[in-house]
């Protein structure tokens, strides 16, 4: 839980200019996942609620199944984002690469 707390302070200083000298995380601010900026500022991009999960969805999963060239585009639509999936896990926010089978998917 600390390192997401200590992540989101880098964050608000590498994305809002946060000032950070008299924190712990004074030497360290400079370092910070780069998949955990690229995928925040993608987020900041398309703020909308609607673009977001179960919004995003489109129908139940059993409609796409049924029609299977719309298959890889539903899976796709559910997969979480590296953010969301990493914080479901509990996972480390670390430099390891964080990506999905389903980013060079062909959109409909």
């Amino acid at each position: 839980m600390a390192d997401w707390v200590s992540c989101a302070i880098r964050l608000a200083h590498r994305v809002l200019n946060v000032p950070v000298d008299d924190t712990p995380v004074a030497a360290t601010a400079k370092r910070l996942p780069r998949w955990l900026f690229r995928q925040v500022m993608r987020n900041w991009s398309a703020p909308f609620p609607d673009l977001y999960p179960p919004q995003s969805y489109g129908g139940p999963l059993i409609v796409y199944i049924r029609a299977r060239t719309r298959l890889l585009y539903a899976l796709r639509k559910r997969w979480p984002d590296p953010i969301e999936a990493t914080i479901t896990v509990r996972g480390p926010l670390n430099e390891w690469p964080r990506g999905s089978p389903f980013r060079s998917a062909i959109t409909p």
